[in-house]
Parts: structure tokens; C-alpha cells; sequence
């Protein structure tokens, strides 16, 4: 409470300096001045001349040779019970962004701990005495413009605390300049040296003299030509605008490239996603830190920037105060992953200091304090958590650059209690009914995470069972006999604690369904308005084409009667000859004519088709939204459905009547089928509203008897066959084949029958077989390759663009263990250490490589294609011989090896070590890699160029998958859920039960496994580290984005001893690895229908411990699409490099619809259902290898 005292209007305020010399990062798209020396002095005395001070700023992390970089560093660890130990860690961190002199890569050694700033303490005692040289101290209430600043300070200040300059001693001709420092009388650090100027470093920006807008926009300064209007008729012309450079929505994203920091609750960000969990409303502070060479430097370009803009000579501010810098500075409280900054994207915004033009220009400034320690500026803001539940984050930016983020706090988990359940539905409620008419999604998903975290307390169940003990019995048994006995009562009694949230929650999922239905309506009219629109462009088109038709042949009948007059005016007349001389000129003149009126009527034509066209764009987003609104609701209901708390809020029967509802929903088709017990007058076609809609509820019968549920299952299944052409197999193996239906928990023993397991052995039999086909030669094409790459840098050694000691090094595919023996020949150079190119303007090594490209050719190689030199990293692509060309013999007859050659790229054989070491982990890999490969490439879903995913995006995928799957006693395998993921009702079980055993995947996650785990005692569980090491062996800077560190550690398993012990100690596990077939068919069915590629992120940084990466957090850090309609893949090294993005929604809603029906096929083989739909016969009777040719079908031409 202390913090939101009014502030003093009469302490001083300035800025302090430090005599390190630092390079500040700029704010994003400020031009570059160019330095202009210090001007005059002016004084009535003579001064001493200011001294030469660098400014203190803060480092970033694209100096090169900063080894380990300063931001990468971990983030101190806050003990958030301690305030004085928060706020100490808190200055320690801001003294290790400070760099020594030399601007090398040591760091200064921390102060010792500081009293917190915000406490009523003045900083006093002996802390003065101890300024660098070429600091002055102002004495306590003078009022001291910001230092630092400008030269023409008039009146400056001697270390003894006296004015120099005035001859009157008066210390109040000084500038008068107001303070916000109301609980501290701060005592400030004078230095009288202008600071350099500003480098931009930011990556965002191509152009350094680039001006960028607040809204992330390039202004054009280029100005078009003036048209001379006297002497040219006006003519309308069309000016194409300049094609504007991609911009950024947001810059400094991540953590290491903020300049600030900002707490949360006393709680700082980390690179390993800290989290704040608080209730809706509950009290939010922020505390924010800025250095002040920042501020300082910062408000020196926009000065400097005004100038310029006004066309006045640059001049060295003056008097510029805190409060300047300060200026529209502002934390906002986001969306985690919100893609942009400003009050028009946050949830709220406040400014630190007050504006007058703003509806607060009545309160007060927002508590800030100067640190002249750490040379930085410290604050506070209060907020309230919001009402809904989600994921939230405090940002520091400023709002005339909103740009650019300053600091990023960690992540705020609203999530809802048992108390907040009735205010927050309530307050949904409200915004369903005050939105009436319209479609609110984002309510829908409110909804959906309430219904879904609602869970009663132990103590109040603990009270409404001591209730139910002391009415109904006394003594022990007796009690125990009379609760049992009692449990419905028991019930009714706990849930009239929960009356109020229960009729807010139904009058939820009413107004949900109303918006269900307006979504609808606006559906259909869109989709009418697009059949008439496609009607009448088809009728326009078969109009045209009559048309065209009919002058065609009036052509033609004209031609042949112009023939027959041509031939007999085409006899020899002396008198004609001159005559035609004389009109040649004319008649060429008649034929342009004619040419330019056919080209303006054809061009009239093509406008008019145009017109005609309907708007296929269109009618996809409408279609889009369509289903988005489906998908929502659907979520309501399966939160109903998942929580075993929903009897407490509703009663038993509307929770029926909803599963039967929610079994209308197909979740590949994004779309509920049609309702077998509503209206069946004016019905339509599927996808309209009176029969997509799963409609009223009082519509459903009652009682539910089982052939209610087949005449579901039957609506279901015949929109399925309609819109994929097959009926997908949505349970799990256990719940498609086991005798009673499969187990619904995890550990549940029931197994297979005996002909699935045995059909399975088959299958994995087959797979085996034709793996060892495929790469029974693998031995001599690795002699091959081997040969061909000794060979090519042999030639590599001979051109003179490369220094001695140049090697070609072999990656991709041919080494990484998961390529073919049809795999191309990866290759790129690799330099020795510390050496660069003999041209030094040759910085990408393009020119070498065109050299190198011609020596090739010159020594016998096919096809040296060299049209890739211009590419991030250089190549060159060639066909190596395998044979000798003989006299007369055809090169197209010679067999060829297809290699590309690239320039140094570290990052590939980084990713080539990494796929290398899992390949060597346990045999079935490679196997179940080679059938998915083969699968991909005959669906034709593994072809970049067309917007499918790649060879390496599919491995990704598997090893995710193994590393999150832990095999079962009953011989399948299951997903695991990291603690943080399980609902709140499974924790508070394991709790009450025998701890489990700790999760073993089938493979260990070799970015996070620990080190030591492999050689500790058999039984001893598996081990993840928190977090990674950060030094010079495991940090190297990006080839290309500079600004950027990837940390290279991972298990390499280079020695044959290291490999075996982790070998042994995955064999020792309690459970075997379950066969080959039934890894295929659950890595098809978890990417089909479990993992959630609208919340969740394929990635090898997802730990057990963290749980899968979340795309709000990619959003959040890497700017990533947050509302991203198909998967992602992030790199293992370049995490911010999404390996999926070359898929579109079409593609990735075909390839999610292959990944069902491969699964589908392989329970369908199992249990013989659906042939008609397959158009097979008997498919339970193939074999192993049959099933496996039925998967990999190559796809028709015409699908």
C-alpha cells in the first residue's frame, strides 16, 4: 500500500551515468545520426571542460564474440518469500548486463545485496564516497535537469555539492524540473558529457535510415512525378504502390533481447517458462526496471529525430528531464501470444505517468524510483487478474512505439476455484446476453476452460460429508453404514451448494447454442449468396462461349466470301500496282487499329468475367468460421462430459441428453451431424443449419434407450462417408479390440484378443522384411557415397577460393541414419577453425562456390547447376558419374548420383548428429521411419514444393511421439501426461493413492535426458534436467541471425561405450517395447485424433517436466501464429524456425485425414468391419504385407 502513496512533486529527478562504456540497443527503425562535435560551453565564467564519459548502457547479445552472450544467461532465482531478497537478486541482474571498459566478454562482479528501493530508506552513509571517476553528485532537493543530456548545462555542480558557474550561489536559477520519486529523497549522479550516438542493432529493420511508425508501418518518402498536364491530355493511370518490406508486429520478442525486466507478484520471466497462478480479480503487481542509458539514448533520437522532421539543425537537447524519458511509457496486461503491443490489443493498459489528454488525467503518476546503483529506474502498477480464465503476461513498451517490447513478465494462469465458479459464469452470462446478435467465440472458449477446471474443494467436501456423518449415525460403524446408504441424499445436499452455478452454467450452454444457431443462419445466407454467385458465373460463362462460338463462325462464312473476291481481284492490273503502293501505308495503319480495338475488347471481356467471378476466398472464410464455431461448442460439451465434478452443476439427465448431443460431432470433419430427432420438415442439405446443427435439446429423447444411440451412430457415420469418403476408427486399440471395449483410465490391464495380437506379430513381421529389402545394399551405397564425397573434396582442395585444410563433410539424409539408399547426397564444407575465405568481401561465399562450380565442370561432372548461389547459404547442385563415360556412349545411359554442395552450414550437421544418435537408440526407429517415409511420399503428403510437409518434418513428428509414449504391461502404448497437463481431479487421486511410478518413454529425449541417468543403478527412474547448460561449449552464434544463440547440447553418444550403457538400460525397462505394428498404428492415431495442434506444438524441447511446448508460448516468444489452423513443428536447434510452415489449411487437413484413414485401415484389417466402404473384400484375410501395399497406396491422379 506503501507504493501507491501520491508522489512528491519536489524531489529531484535526473538521470545517473556510469563510467563503463556500452553500446545501447536503439529502439527499432530510429535513424542513425551522423556524430556532430560538442558545441560551445556558453558561460559567464570560465568552466572546466566537460569530461569525456561514455554512457552506461545495456549489452546485447549481437556482439559476436560474446561467448557465452550476457542475456543468455540463467535468470537469478527469486525467493519470492523475502522482499529484500527479491529486490537485491533483482539489482544483481541488472549489474550483470553492465560491461567493463574494454567491452569484452567479462562481467563485473556483483555489488552486494541492496535495501529494497521501494522502502522509505534515503541512501545515505559511505555509498557516496564511492563514485567512479568523472561522476558529480548533486545535493539533496536540488532540482537538476537530466544529466547526460546536453553540454550547455549553465550552472553544473562540483563534487562538493556547490553550483559552478553562478556567482550568486543561488541554487534556484537552476531549471526547475518536478519528480515522481515520493518515497525516497534520492540523491543523483550528475555527468555533463553528451552520449554517443545510437546504433541500431535491431535485426527487424533492413534499412538503418528506415522510419518506423508506431503501427509497425515504413512510410515512403519517395514522391511521384508530376505529370505536365498542359501539353498531355489527362488519361487515367494506374499507380502501382511500392511493394512494402515484411515488418514484424513485434520485435524483441525474447527474453535476452529486452533491455528492461518486469516482475509479476514478485515473480521474474524465465527462457523456461516461470508461471504466476492466481484467481480472477485477484490483485496483479507489476514491477518494472528500465536502465537509464537507455531511456537516455532513447530520448536523445526522438530528439534528434523532431529535429530533423522540422528541417531545423540538430542541436544538443537541453533540460530534458526523467519525465521526458518517461513519456508514454506504458504496462499492458495481454494475452499470452497476443501478436501485437498497444491499448488496442491489451486487455489493459496503463501509462506510468499521467496523461492529460487520457480519461485519467485526474490520478496520480504511478510510483518510480532511480537506482543509482545499477543505473536504472525502478516501478510499480497495480492490475487485477481478469475474470475469465487463461494464460496472461505483463509487457513494458512504449505506446508512440509500440513495436518494440521492452520487457516481457512471466507467464499469469487465471485459473478458476470452486468460489469463482458462480461469479465467473455469471459474468459470461452476461456477455452472451449483452452481445446478443452477434457471435462471440472468445466466450465460448471462457466457458469451455470453466466448465472444464471447475472442481470442489476438499474442504468443503470434507464439510458436507461431516454434515451427512452427524445427521445420519453415530458411532463408527453405524456411521459408515448410514453414509453409504445415504449417497444420493449426500448428493443432492452437495449440489444445492452449487444451485446458483448451475443455472448460470446451463443459462451458458443455452446462450452458447443460440450463438450456435445465429453462426448458422449467417452461414447459410453466405453460402446461398456463393451457389448464386457460382450459377450465374457458370450461365455467364456458357453465355460467353455461345457467344464466341457464334462470331466465329460468322467469321469464317465472311472469310470464305472475301476468299472468293480475292481470287479474282488477285489477277495482274498495271493500273492497281500503284494504287496499292500508294495505300500500303494505310492499310497498315487500318490493322493496328484493328489490333488495339481487339485487345481493349478482349481486355473488356476478361473485366467483365472478372465481375461475373464469385468470391472463392470468401466463401473459404466463411466455411472457416463455420467450422471454428462448431469446434467451439463442441468444446463446451466435452468439458461437460470430461469432468467428473459436472453432476454437482447439472443434473443427470441434461448431462445425458449432452453426450448423446456430443456424439453428433465428428471431430476430423470439424462439423455435427445432422439431428436424427429434430424437425424433419424443411430440412436440407448436410452442412446447412436445420441439419448440421445438433438443434434443441428438448428435442432429444427421454428416457435414452440404445437405439437412440444407433440412430446417432448412423446420422454420424453417414456424413462421414459424405465428406471423407470413409468412417474413421476415433478409440484407442484397447477400446476398437478388446473384449469388453478397452479401459477408459491409465494401467488398465485388459490386453488384446489373441487373433489382433497375432495379426499385429504378422504385420511387424512384414514391416521388418521390407526394410531389410530396402537396405540390403546399404553397405556398398555407403562405399559409394563415401567415394564421391572423397572425390569432390579432392576437387575442393585444388581450387584456390578455399584455404588448405577445407573438408567436405557428408549430412542430411545419407547420414543421419532415417535416409534410403535412394537418398540424395547431402554435402557442404566445412572450413578449418578460425580461418575465413581469402576474399574477404566474399562474406556468404558465393564467389568461391561459382568458382568451385566451374572446376567441377571442368573435371567431368554432369549438370553443375549453380542457380542456387544466391541463396541464405550458397549450393551448388551436380550429377557424380558412377561409371566411366565411354566413346559414343550417351551421358543419359551413365547411372548418376544427384549431390548438392552448400556452403559452411554448421546447423545441418548439427541436426544430422542429433537424428544420428536417436537412429542408434533401438532398432525399431529406423524401421518405423522407412514405413512412414514410404507411406508420405505414395499419399503424396511429403512434397515441401507443394505445401506438404518434408522427410525430416515427419521424423520430428515420430521421435515427439516416442519420447511422450511409455509402453504398458498390457503390451500397448499410452501418451504421457506430465503433471502440469493432468486435470486437477486425477492429481488430487494420485495424492490419495500410492505414488506412481515415474513415466519411461520409449525413448529417452536426448536434449533433456540426464547425463548421469544411463549409468545409475537399473531400477533407478528416468531423469530430465530443468534446464539446459549455458557456456562456450554448448552456445554458438546462428550463421545468419546474428542475434541469436543456439545451444548445441544434447547426448551425442559418441562412444561405443556411452551407446551400449544406454542401450541396457532401455532394454531393463519393466515393459517391452510393444511390436512394430502397434507403435505404427498409435503414431497414426495420435496425430490424428489426440494431440492438439490448435493448443500444442510438436517439438523436441517438450519436456515431461515442462509438458508439450504450447503455441501461445512459441507466440509469445518467436512470434508465431497464435490462431494457427495446422500444425506446427518447431526446429530442435532453431526454435524459432517452424519446420511446418510450408503447410497450407487445405494440406494439413488432407494430410490429418490421411494420418485417420492409415489407422483406420489397420483396425478395420483387425476386426473385418467396413468393407463396402473400402470397396475390399474380406480385408481381415490379408497379410501382413498386403495391409502395408493397402496403406501405402499411391493416391489417385484425380483425388
Amino acid at each position: 500500500k506503501q507504493h501507491e502513496e501520491v508522489p512528491k512533486e519536489n524531489d529531484v529527478e535526473a538521470f545517473v551515468k556510469s563510467d563503463a562504456p556500452v553500446a545501447a540497443p536503439e529502439p527499432v527503425g530510429v535513424p542513425t545520426p551522423e556524430p556532430e562535435p560538442p558545441a560551445p560551453v556558453p558561460a559567464p565564467e570560465p568552466t572546466p571542460p566537460p569530461t569525456s564519459v561514455q554512457s552506461a548502457v545495456v549489452p546485447t547479445t549481437t556482439n559476436p564474440s560474446l561467448v557465452p552472450p550476457p542475456g543468455l544467461s540463467p535468470n537469478p532465482s527469486f525467493d519470492t518469500s523475502s522482499p529484500h531478497r527479491m529486490d537485491s537478486e533483482m539489482t544483481n541482474m541488472v549489474h550483470n548486463l553492465i560491461l567493463d571498459d574494454d567491452d569484452d566478454v567479462e562481467i563485473q562482479s556483483l555489488v552486494p545485496p541492496l535495501p529494497p528501493p521501494m522502502m522509505q530508506q534515503p541512501m545515505m552513509g559511505n555509498y557516496f564516497q564511492q563514485l567512479p571517476p568523472g561522476m558529480v553528485m548533486a545535493p539533496p532537493g536540488v532540482n537538476v535537469p537530466m544529466m547526460g543530456v546536453s553540454q550547455a548545462v549553465e550552472n553544473p555542480v562540483n563534487q562538493a555539492g556547490h553550483v559552478v558557474g553562478n556567482p550568486n550561489g543561488n541554487i534556484s536559477s537552476l531549471p526547475s524540473v518536478t519528480t515522481n520519486s515520493a518515497t525516497v529523497p534520492m540523491e543523483h549522479v550528475v555527468d555533463t558529457t553528451p552520449p554517443p550516438p545510437v546504433a541500431n542493432e535491431s535485426k527487424s529493420v533492413t534499412k538503418t535510415d528506415a522510419v518506423v511508425n508506431p503501427n509497425g508501418t515504413t512510410p515512403s518518402t519517395a514522391t511521384p512525378a508530376k505529370s505536365d498536364t498542359s501539353t498531355k491530355p489527362k488519361t487515367l493511370e494506374i499507380q502501382i504502390p511500392p511493394k512494402k518490406e515484411w515488418q514484424p508486429r513485434r520485435t524483441r520478442t525474447r527474453l535476452n533481447e529486452q533491455p528492461g525486466r518486469i516482475l509479476a507478484n514478485h515473480i521474474s520471466a524465465s527462457p523456461h517458462g516461470s508461471c504466476v497462478k492466481l484467481r480472477p480479480r485477484q490483485e496483479l503487481t507489476a514491477k518494472w526496471m528500465l536502465p537509464l542509458a537507455y531511456l537516455r539514448q532513447r530520448v536523445i533520437s526522438k530528439y534528434r529525430e523532431k529535429q530533423e522532421k522540422k528541417g531545423l539543425p540538430i542541436q544538443e537537447p537541453q533540460n530534458l528531464t526523467i519525465r521526458d524519458a518517461l513519456k508514454s511509457l506504458t504496462v499492458g496486461l495481454f494475452r499470452l501470444g497476443c501478436p501485437e503491443n498497444g491499448s488496442n490489443s491489451s486487455i489493459i493498459s496503463k501509462e506510468i505517468l499521467s496523461n492529460p489528454n487520457s480519461s485519467e488525467s485526474r490520478r496520480s503518476d504511478y510510483p518510480f524510483e532511480i537506482d543509482a546503483r545499477s543505473d536504472s529506474i525502478w516501478g510499480t502498477v497495480p492490475f487485477y487478474a481478469p475474470r475469465t480464465p487463461g494464460n496472461v503476461v505483463l509487457r513494458l513498451y512504449f505506446e508512440d512505439d509500440i513495436l518494440e517490447t521492452l520487457a516481457t513478465g512471466p507467464t499469469v494462469e487465471v485459473c478458476v476455484s470452486d468460489a469463482d465458479v458462480e461469479p465467473t459464469l455469471r459474468f459470461i452470462l452476461s456477455n452472451f446476453k449483452s452481445k446478443k446478435g452477434t457471435v462471440s467465440i472468445s466466450s465460448l472458449h471462457s466457458l469451455s476452460a470453466v466448465l472444464d477446471q471447475f472442481r470442489p474443494s476438499k474442504k468443503e467436501q470434507n464439510q458436507h460429508h461431516g454434515h451427512h456423518n452427524h445427521t445420519v449415525g453415530m458411532g463408527g460403524g453405524h456411521h459408515h453404514r448410514g453414509h453409504n446408504s445415504s449417497s444420493a441424499y449426500h448428493q443432492q445436499n452437495q449440489r444445492s451448494w452449487y444451485d446458483g452455478a448451475g443455472r448460470a452454467a446451463w443459462g451458458c450452454i443455452c446462450e452458447a447454442r443460440k450463438v450456435l444457431e445465429l453462426a448458422g443462419n449467417d452461414y447459410l445466407k453466405k453460402r446461398d449468396k456463393f451457389l448464386r454467385q457460382e450459377e450465374e458465373y457458370s450461365r455467364f460463362l456458357e453465355e460467353e462461349e455461345q457467344r464466341q462460338k457464334e462470331e466465329e463462325e460468322a467469321k469464317q462464312e465472311d472469310g470464305s466470301d472475301e476468299l472468293t473476291e480475292e481470287k479474282i481481284e488477285s489477277i495482274p492490273n498495271d493500273k492497281d500496282s500503284a494504287s496499292q503502293l500508294d495505300s500500303g501505308d494505310t492499310a497498315n495503319s487500318e490493322e493496328k487499329n484493328k489490333d488495339v480495338d481487339g485487345e481493349v475488347e478482349a481486355a473488356a471481356v476478361v473485366e467483365k468475367v472478372d465481375m461475373k467471378k464469385p468470391n472463392y476466398g470468401e466463401n473459404a472464410a466463411n466455411e472457416r468460421k463455420w467450422k471454428d464455431i462448431q469446434s467451439a461448442f463442441a468444446s463446451i460439451l466435452k468439458s461437460v462430459l470430461s469432468n467428473s465434478a459436472s453432476h454437482l452443476l447439472l443434473k443427470r439427465d441434461l448431462i445425458t441428453k449432452i453426450r448423446l448431443e456430443y456424439e453428433l460431432w465428428c471431430p476430423l470433419c470439424e462439423l455435427f451431424a445432422p439431428n436424427p430427432f429434430g424437425p424433419t420438415s424443411g430440412s436440407k442439405e448436410n452442412g446447412t443449419p436445420s441439419s448440421a446443427l445438433p438443434g434443441d435439446i428438448s428435442n432429444f429423447p427421454h428416457p435414452v434407450t440404445a437405439e437412440h444411440w444407433k440412430m446417432i451412430a448412423a446420422s454420424r457415420r453417414e456424413m462421414q462417408i459424405k465428406e471423407l469418403g470413409f468412417v474413421p476408427v476415433t478409440g484407442t486399440l484397447l477400446q476398437s479390440l478388446a473384449p469388453s471395449g478397452g479401459g477408459k483410465h491409465r494401467g488398465n490391464q485388459t490386453k488384446l484378443q489373441n487373433d489382433a495380437l497375432e495379426f499385429f506379430n504378422r504385420m511387424s513381421v512384414a514391416m521388418q522384411e521390407l526394410y531389410s529389402k530396402e537396405y540390403a545394399t546399404a553397405e556398398q551405397i555407403h562405399q559409394r557415397r563415401e567415394h564421391v564425397r572423397a572425390s569432390t573434396e579432392q576437387l575442393v582442395q585444388q581450387c584456390d577460393q578455399f584455404p588448405n585444410g577445407t573438408r567436405v563433410i557428408i549430412f542430411g539424409s545419407s547420414a543421419n541414419g532415417f535416409g534410403s539408399p535412394h537418398s540424395d547426397l547431402d554435402m557442404c564444407l566445412q572450413l578449418p577453425p578460425s580461418v575465413s575465405l581469402p576474399d574477404d568481401e566474399d562474406n556468404s561465399g558465393a564467389k568461391a562456390m561459382a568458382k568451385l562450380a566451374e572446376q567441377l565442370d571442368l573435371a567431368g561432372l554432369m549438370n553443375v547447376d549453380t542457380t542456387r548461389l544466391t541463396a541464405r547459404i550458397p549450393i551448388v547442385k551436380f550429377d557424380y558419374p558412377l561409371l566411366d563415360l565411354e566413346n559414343g556412349q550417351d551421358e543419359s545411359d551413365i547411372p548418376t548420383l544427384e549431390c548438392d554442395l552448400s556452403m559452411q552450414n554448421p546447423l545441418a550437421c548439427l541436426n544430422t548428429s542429433l537424428l544420428l544418435a536417436y537412429s542408434k537408440l533401438i532398432p525399431q526407429i529406423q524401421i518405423l521411419a522407412s514405413i512412414i517415409k514410404r507411406w508420405a511420399k505414395s499419399r503424396d503428403i511429403n512434397n515441401p514444393s507443394r505445401h506438404t510437409l518434408s522427410s525430416y518434418g515427419y521424423i520430428i513428428m515420430l521421435l515427439h511421439f516416442l519420447t511422450f509414449s511409455e509402453p504398458m504391461s498390457n503390451g500397448q502404448v499410452e501418451t504421457i501426461q506430465p503433471e502440469k497437463d493432468k486435470g486437477q481431479d486425477q492429481q488430487h487421486q494420485n495424492r490419495q493413492k500410492q505414488p506412481p511410478s515415474a513415466p519411461a518413454p520409449i525413448i529417452p529425449n536426448l536434449q533433456w535426458m540426464d547425463l548421469t541417468w544411463p549409468k545409475s543403478p537399473l531400477h533407478t527412474p528416468y531423469q530430465e534436467i530443468q534446464a539446459k547448460p549455458q557456456n562456450q561449449y554448448c552456445l554458438m552464434q546462428h550463421p545468419t541471425e546474428t542475434d541469436f544463440w543456439v545451444n548445441t547440447h544434447f547426448n551425442r553418444l559418441n562412444d561405443h561405450q556411452t551407446t551400449k550403457d544406454l542401450q541396457d538400460r532401455l532394454a531393463a525397462r519393466n515393459h517391452p517395447i510393444p511390436p512394430l505394428a502397434i507403435l505404427l498404428a498409435s503414431f497414426f492415431r495420435y496425430y490424428a485424433f489426440e494431440f492438439d495442434f490448435k493448443k500444442h506444438v510438436v517439438s523436441l524441447n517438450s519436456t515431461l517436466s515442462h509438458g508439450i511446448m504450447e503455441r501461445e508460448q512459441k507466440a509469445e516468444n518467436d512470434g508465431w501464429k497464435l490462431y494457427g489452423q495446422t500444425l506446427s513443428i518447431e526446429d530442435p536447434f532453431e526454435t524459432f524456425y517452424d519446420v511446418a510452415h510450408v503447410l497450407k489449411l487445405a494440406t494439413f487437413q488432407r494430410t490429418k485425414k490421411e494420418f485417420a484413414m492409415a489407422y483406420s485401415k489397420i483396425i478395420d484389417s483387425v476386426t473385418g468391419s467396413n468393407n463396402a466402404v473400402w470397396n475390399r473384400e474380406n480385408i481381415s484375410s490379408q497379410s501382413g504385407h498386403d495391409l502395408i501395399d493397402w496403406i501405402c497406396e499411391p493416391l489417385p491422379h484425380d483425388d
